[in-house]
């Protein structure tokens, strides 16, 4: 039991990792609907919050503008 519960908190902290990665690097893509961008990084957030790691909203409003193209 200890050894899943091991595994298990490791594959949290991997999952974890790769999102805030996912998060910090998801770039607006030209020619792409804005409002599925959007919807990518709330998903990407929701699923932070439920591996217990809160994404302020001000870091996520900032990260969402500079993502975006410059018109």
């Amino acid at each position: 039991m200890e050894s899943i519960e091991r595994r298990y908190k490791e594959s949290d902290k991997v999952e974890t990792k790769n999102l805030m990665s996912k998060l910090a690097n998801t770039k607006y893509e030209e020619g792409r609907n804005m409002i599925e961008h959007l919807m990518r990084l709330m998903d990407i957030v929701a699923k932070l919050n439920k591996l217990k790691v809160p994404i302020d909203s001000t870091y996520l409003v900032y990260n969402t503008i500079d993502c975006l193209p410059f018109e």
